[in-house]
C-alpha cells in the first residue's frame, strides 16, 4: 500500500473516531440534566415540546402558560430536548428541562418582571404557579409550592445530584413513540380515589400494583390520550377479567352538555343485575356491605333487577350544594312487593331504614343517608333528596342529545367544577368548554379526549 493511501486511511479513521467521540460527548451532555430526577418516583412523563408545537396548532398557547414556551424560543430553555414531569412519593409535581443559555433565561424572566435571586450558587424564581431553580445546564420546577426552606432544600439536593437517574418507568417510556408519554402507578390518584378503589380490591393488593401507561397524540384539532392498565398480580388479573365479563357496551347515553352547567361529572355503564351481583359478592368489602343492607332491605333483589344502563352523576344546585346520583334501569320491580315486611324502625348496626311511600325510602348507613326512589322501572339513589326531588332535579336538567358507544364505560368530567376554579382560556379552547371524556374499551384500555 502506498504512503499516500496509508495517510488517507489513517486520516479517515481519525476523522471517524473524532465524529464518534463528538456524538458520544454530545449525548452525555444532552442527558446530563436528567440527573435532577428523583431516584424514586411514582409517575414519570416525557414531553417533546417542539414536536407538540409543530403537530398541534393550539399547543403554543397552553405551553406558554405551563413551560415558559416562547415562539422565538429565546427563553434559554432547550426545547429541542424533552421535558420530564414527575411525581415523587409525596405526590409533589415537578418538571425538569435542559438549559441552552443560562443568561438568556435570566434575561427572559426579568423581562417578564419576575425577580431572579441567587442562593447556594443556583438561580431561583417564584412564579404564580411554580417555584423554579436553574443553573447553566438544567432547570427544575415544582408546581404550587411556596418559598419554604424545606422545599428549597429538597430542590437544591436534587440539583446537586450527579449521574443520570433512571427508574423502572424509563424503559416503558422508550416504548411509547409519541409527542408526550406517561408511566406511573395508580398511587398518583387523589387519596379519596385510591381509598375508594382499594375497598374493591382483594386482600394483599393495592393501587400501587397497577401500572398505567399512556401516549398523547394529535387527532385533527384535538389531543387524544390512549393508555393501558397493567398488573402482574394474579388476584387483580382475575378481578379485571370479572369486570370485563360483567359490563356490556354502554350503548345509548345522554352526555354532559355545555349548557347543562350544573352537572360536574357522569359515568355511564351497562350491565345485567345477576352478573353485577356476582361481581359484588366476589369483593370482600362490598360483600360485607351487602350483608348489612340485606338485614334491612332486599338489596340482592334490587341489584338483580338492574338490567341495562347504569349512570352515576355528580351535580350542584343553585345554592352550590353537591348532589350525587346513581340511576339504573330495572327489568322488574318485584322487590317492592316486600317493602311491607321491611321494618321501619329496624336498626342493624350502622344501618337504619325510613320509608316515605312504597316506592320511596331512605337508608342511613356509615354516617351517610341514601335516598331511593323507583319510578317507571328506573331506580334513582341520591345522597340528598328523599321526597321526589331527585327525579325532578334530573328531569329539570335533562339532556336531549343522545350518543352511542361500544365502550364498556364512558366517564365525563367538567374540569372547572372538579378543580373548583376556572380554567385558563387556552384550556377551555382545547377542552371545548372544559369537558373531558374518558372511555374504557375494556378494563385494561382507555382513551381520553375533549368531548
Amino acid at each position: 500500500m502506498s504512503k499516500r493511501k496509508w495517510i488517507f486511511l489513517i486520516s479517515s479513521i481519525v476523522l471517524v473516531l473524532a465524529c464518534v467521540l463528538y456524538i458520544c460527548s454530545r449525548k452525555v451532555s444532552e442527558g446530563r440534566y436528567l440527573s435532577v430526577l428523583p431516584h424514586n418516583v411514582i409517575a414519570l412523563s416525557r414531553i417533546h415540546v417542539d414536536r407538540i408545537a409543530k403537530e398541534y396548532k393550539k399547543a403554543p398557547d397552553i405551553l406558554a402558560e405551563l413551560f415558559l414556551y416562547d415562539y422565538s424560543n429565546k427563553t434559554g430553555i432547550d426545547f429541542g430536548q424533552p421535558l420530564y414531569a414527575f411525581a415523587d412519593f409525596d405526590k409533589r409535581i415537578g418538571i425538569v428541562g435542559a438549559i441552552s443559555e443560562q443568561s438568556a433565561l435570566t434575561e427572559f424572566l426579568e423581562g417578564k418582571n419576575i425577580q431572579v435571586f441567587q442562593e447556594n450558587n443556583l438561580n431561583w424564581a417564584y412564579l404564580s404557579n411554580f417555584l423554579l431553580v436553574y443553573d447553566r445546564e438544567k432547570i427544575l420546577a415544582f408546581l404550587n409550592l411556596s418559598l419554604t426552606d424545606s422545599i428549597k432544600g429538597y430542590m437544591t439536593q436534587l440539583m446537586m445530584q450527579e449521574g443520570q437517574t433512571y427508574c423502572a418507568f424509563h424503559h416503558k417510556l422508550d416504548s411509547l413513540d409519541c409527542p408526550m408519554s406517561f408511566v406511573g402507578n395508580a398511587n398518583i390518584l387523589p387519596e379519596s380515589v385510591t381509598a375508594a378503589l382499594e375497598q374493591t380490591f382483594p386482600k394483599n393488593v393495592s393501587v400501587e400494583d397497577f401500572i398505567v401507561s399512556a401516549g398523547f397524540s394529535v387527532h385533527g384539532n384535538d389531543l387524544r390520550i390512549d393508555g393501558t392498565i397493567e398488573t402482574d398480580k394474579p388476584e387483580l388479573l382475575k378481578l379485571l377479567d370479572k369486570i370485563d365479563s360483567t359490563f356490556h357496551p354502554v350503548g345509548e347515553y345522554k352526555p354532559i352538555g355545555i349548557s347543562n352547567n350544573k352537572v360536574s361529572s357522569a359515568v355511564f355503564m351497562n350491565a345485567d343485575g345477576q352478573s353485577l351481583l356476582k361481581l359484588a359478592r366476589s369483593i370482600p368489602n362490598i360483600r360485607l356491605g351487602l350483608l348489612a343492607l340485606n338485614m334491612c332491605i332486599d338489596a340482592d333483589l334490587i341489584i338483580s333487577a338492574m338490567d341495562g344502563p347504569l349512570t352515576f352523576l355528580t351535580a350542584s344546585d343553585s345554592l352550590g350544594t353537591r348532589h350525587t346520583y346513581f340511576i339504573a334501569s330495572l327489568c322488574d320491580t318485584k322487590f317492592l312487593e316486600n317493602t311491607d315486611s321491611w321494618d321501619d324502625n329496624l336498626t342493624s348496626g350502622a344501618v337504619n331504614l325510613e320509608k316515605y311511600a312504597p316506592n320511596k325510602f331512605s337508608i342511613g348507613a356509615w354516617d351517610k343517608t341514601f335516598c331511593f326512589e323507583i319510578t317507571d322501572r328506573t331506580l334513582c339513589v341520591s345522597n340528598t333528596f328523599c321526597h321526589g326531588g331527585a327525579t325532578r332535579f334530573i328531569n329539570d336538567n335533562a339532556i336531549t342529545q343522545t350518543l352511542s358507544s361500544e365502550s364498556r364505560m364512558v366517564i365525563q368530567m367538567r374540569l372547572n367544577h372538579l378543580m373548583q376554579q376556572n380554567l385558563p382560556e387556552s384550556w377551555n379552547n382545547i377542552l371545548h368548554g372544559g369537558i373531558l371524556s374518558v372511555t374504557f374499551s375494556d378494563s385494561r384500555h382507555f382513551s381520553i379526549q375533549p368531548q
